[in-house]
């Protein structure tokens, strides 16, 4: 702190509006659980701080998890080094335009009563330090020719002779370039960094680089909820819920059933959201389905969440993995769909087509009065019962067929009272 100048020792004057000051501990550990080093943070009491008179900005823009796919996939595919750097003490490089005054914290030899401190520097702890800390090195990375990203403030690319992109949340900075080792030579001079080397660690996500493949995953994580919830030893399980299981709300009498359980719904479904989001897109479905129930949960939502911890306990070793594929072509899917007509009822994406908008208000009026299109995949079983049965009484030959097929007779009330002349009686004339 006496290197960045980061406060001056002042007399002390019953006028000024003290914040004062703490110390935060913290233990910082591998992804393999293992203790890295223990970290001591001074840091304000911003929550003292009133908006309008200390602060008035303080938004910073944080990490979108996408945008760091993006940049791992694209650097798997154009075999490009992803480097990570830490920025030591990054509060303390950025100057704020407002002046306050602390007290003298634990551990500082001045008398609290004759001595306060005058505040220099975005010190942890005060609201507008985030955002300035980011302004900070936004100007550097602009002086240095980086242009920002228009959809992710976060991400900063700069296209000369080697293109290089920089992903930053905080003081974690990614590098993807072949570049990389000069511009962490070069960041150096400007800051006190941290030089991890090739990423293993990425914001909790660790990561495994490869020849040509980068693999991303949670283990670590997965295996400490499987801790907490005492699943170390369960019975796994090799899909993320059970098959065949339709959840419903809570009655009164489930709700009071969990109540007895004493756990946390909200906290746990947060938990697998947090993969799902992260690593595991296979969970999605699983967490949107038992996330429909956070107002009101029951014993069965959470057998259906420990479901899921069977299932990670199934596949401990799942990962993404990013790797460089020898061709771009277009990999098409498909799927047995059963009751729909595959030429009148396909999908046509493009980008120059306007994208159809279905209101849900109009959904059952419009099935009622028949003007509706039938293009649902809840709504073709009423497509088959209502309009392909119109269809298909045009011809004689296609109610010939019908009738052989699904049983139905010419003496039946259903031909009896069909408005046209039987088509039984004109094949046979």
């Amino acid at each position: 702190m006496a290197s960045l100048n980061v406060w001056e020792v002042i007399d002390f004057d019953p006028a000024y509006r003290l914040i004062g000051m703490g110390w935060v501990f913290k233990t910082k550990c591998s992804h393999l659980g293992k203790i890295i080093e223990h970290k001591a943070c001074l840091c304000a009491q911003g929550l003292t701080q009133t908006a309008g008179i200390y602060y008035n900005k303080t938004y910073l823009p944080t990490r979108h998890f996408n945008s760091l796919q993006t940049l791992i996939a694209f650097a798997a595919t154009s075999s490009l080094p992803f480097h990570q750097i830490d920025i030591e003490s990054a509060f303390l490089n950025a100057s704020l335009n407002e002046t306050f005054y602390l007290l003298v914290p634990q551990g500082l030899d001045l008398a609290r009563d004759k001595y306060c401190l005058r505040h220099q520097k975005a010190l942890y702890g005060l609201k507008q330090a985030p955002l300035a800390w980011y302004d900070r090195l936004e100007s550097w990375l602009a002086s240095s020719e980086f242009s920002s990203c228009t959809l992710d403030p976060c991400v900063f690319y700069k296209n000369r002779n080697h293109p290089l992109w920089i992903y930053v949340h905080v003081d974690d900075i990614a590098i993807f370039g072949a570049d990389a080792l000069s511009f962490k030579t070069k960041v150096s001079k400007e800051f006190d960094i941290k030089d991890i080397g090739p990423s293993d660690l990425m914001l909790g996500v660790k990561v495994t680089q490869l020849h040509n493949r980068i693999g991303l995953d949670q283990q670590h994580f997965s295996n400490s909820l499987l801790f907490l919830y005492g699943m170390q030893e369960c019975r796994p399980v090799s899909t993320p819920l059970p098959p065949n299981n339709h959840y419903l709300p809570a009655t009164e009498e489930e709700a009071l059933k969990f109540k007895k359980l004493v756990v946390n719904y909200w906290s746990a479904n947060g938990s697998i959201n947090y993969l799902s989001m992260e690593t595991l897109p296979n969970l999605s479905h699983s967490v949107s389905l038992l996330s429909q129930f956070l107002e009101n949960p029951g014993v069965t939502h959470w057998l259906g969440f420990l479901h899921v911890l069977r299932y990670l306990r199934d596949s401990p070793d799942m990962r993404l993995l990013y790797s460089k594929r020898p061709s771009q072509g277009i990999n098409a899917y498909g799927n047995a769909d059963w009751g729909n007509c595959h030429v009148k009822e396909c999908c046509l994406f493009s980008t120059i087509a306007p994208i159809v908008v279905h209101g849900d208000n109009q959904s059952c009026i419009n099935a009622a009065n028949g003007d509706c299109n039938f293009n649902n995949k809840h709504m073709k079983n009423v497509n088959i019962q209502l309009h392909f049965i119109k269809e298909v009484t045009v011809t004689t030959m296609a109610i010939h067929l019908l009738g052989s097929l699904y049983g139905i007779s010419s003496h039946s009330p259903f031909m009896a009272n069909w408005p046209y002349p039987s088509p039984v009686a004109n094949m046979a004339t």
